[in-house]
């Protein structure tokens, strides 16, 4: 549920790269958890974009943990 600018931005430089996004769906009453990255991302995950506070609903991720997660898949958050 990030900004439309933010995932037009994402799309485009993965067209020009030749890369796939992948989209987490989200609760739309939260934000993003480590339950819905953890199946989302794997060895071919290179960099993922979240919003720490979902502009909708106003919740606060837990930042440390999923950028922990991201990591331990070896990419960049």
């Amino acid at each position: 549920d990030n900004f439309p600018t933010d995932r037009y931005l994402l799309e485009g430089v993965a067209g020009e790269c030749g890369l796939t996004v992948r989209w987490v769906e989200a609760d739309p009453d939260g934000g993003v958890t480590a339950d819905d990255l953890a199946p989302a991302r794997g060895p071919d995950t290179a960099f993922v974009l979240l919003s720490h506070v979902a502009f909708r609903s106003g919740h606060v991720a837990d930042g440390a943990a999923l950028t922990a997660l991201v990591h331990d898949a070896g990419a960049l958050v």
